[in-house]
């Protein structure tokens, strides 16, 4: 019952900021709209193209998957946008408090004249679990994108590229993930991208995504081999708001509430 109230109250969320605009001026019309490829951006897990957004910001985000409490997770991360650079600065948990895994991690992006991005990020693990020791681990990832031209780019990003093992000098190694992700602008409002994830002796996936923009409001769907997928989006000034419901083929359904601050704006910071 928890996602449909929250899909009933971002649409009255929705409907609020938007009516009555017919009589405002255009300028305080579209004063919530943001570009869509920038929204694209900070929703990736990819820390560069998080860099392509030209933004500071502080998100939060809270997911359960497969409605079991035992597979929650909450997430706070931070990205300072200082000329071309980007800081990166996260943490997260994965579990409860009798079991689970708590992750820091800190990065660092290059930006090169708004046509490249270049970053790396390290990350500090713990597994815990009452009765057992704690096991501490290591890890990092690399990621680029590339502008290929105005309308289209291509994102890659490695996982533990060094195939670093649970608990620094472990047996089992920690999984190694690849991931490509490529968008193309159809129009200002609508967006469409592929993405291809393999895991190391695991798991492949391939989806596709339509993003649509309607002023503040910004829609997509996505369908793949594993699972199809619905998000909704709102812009308020400095303040975006998203939820994303997503159903498996095998498991069922989960489910994703983010709220992300901006905290400078993309129009200040020096390329």
């Amino acid at each position: 019952m928890k996602t449909p109230m929250l899909w009933l109250l971002l649409l009255l969320a929705v409907k609020m900021p938007l009516a009555n605009t017919e009589n405002l001026p255009e300028k305080r019309k579209w004063r919530n709209e943001m570009p869509l490829i920038s929204l694209y951006f900070l929703q990736q897990n990819n820390d560069a193209q998080q860099a392509f957004a030209n933004q500071s910001f502080i998100a939060a985000g809270v997911r359960n998957d497969f409605l079991l409490k035992e597979l929650m997770s909450e997430q706070l991360t931070a990205q300072w946008a200082y000329k071309s650079n980007r800081f990166l600065l996260s943490v997260a948990h994965e579990g409860i408090s009798q079991y689970g895994t708590m992750q820091f991690s800190t990065g660092y992006a290059k930006l090169f004249a708004q046509k490249l991005a270049i970053a790396t990020r390290f990350y500090y693990i713990l597994h815990h679990a009452e009765r057992y020791p704690s096991v501490h681990s290591l890890s990092f990832d690399m990621s680029f994108q590339a502008a290929i031209t105005p309308k289209m780019g291509l994102a890659v990003q490695v996982s533990n590229p060094a195939y670093l093992k649970y608990g620094i000098t472990g047996d089992v190694p920690l999984p190694m993930r690849f991931l490509a992700d490529f968008y193309y602008k159809a129009g200002d409002k609508t967006l469409v991208t592929a993405n291809m994830e393999y895991i190391l002796n695991g798991s492949f996936n391939l989806s596709l995504q339509l993003m649509q923009q309607i002023q503040a409001l910004h829609l997509s769907f996505a369908v793949s081999l594993h699972h199809t997928s619905l998000s909704a989006g709102l812009t308020m000034k400095q303040f975006i708001i998203q939820l994303h419901t997503a159903y498996d083929w095998r498991l069922g359904i989960s489910s994703e509430f983010t709220a992300i601050f901006l905290w400078n704006k993309s129009e200040r910071i020096k390329k």
